[in-house]
């Protein structure tokens, strides 16, 4: 694509991240997990989705990068899918994921203090 003045753009550039960015991924408990049918809960009608698997609760709950990983379901924009135990789907369970984050971060920097 190229821009009005002729200039070649780099769209793909514009979403690159930065290399390891996602390094996380592999120590999550979940990483190679078959069926992925456990983390990505199927909507049940326009705006209620079946709940999230005994398996993905139990896998996400001792998993090592939770916090990463409900960091990246928030702001990765990925409208689906299981992150951290959180529905990302479901409009309840983002809301819970963005409180469990802030109480995660706060206990966090009061550890550090």
């Amino acid at each position: 694509m190229t821009t009005a003045s002729g200039e070649e753009l780099d769209l793909l550039g514009l979403f690159a991240l930065p290399p390891g960015a996602l390094d996380w991924q592999q120590r999550a408990a979940c990483a190679g997990h078959k069926p992925a049918d456990d983390f990505y809960p199927r909507l049940v009608n326009r705006s209620r989705y079946e709940p999230v698997s005994a398996t993905a609760t139990a896998l996400c709950a001792s998993c090592p990068v939770r916090v990463e990983c409900v960091r990246f379901g928030l702001t990765s924009g990925c409208p689906v899918g299981v992150h951290g135990g959180f529905n990302m789907g479901a409009k309840p369970d983002r809301e819970r994921a963005r409180a469990w984050l802030a109480e995660s971060d706060r206990r966090t920097y009061a550890e550090a203090s």
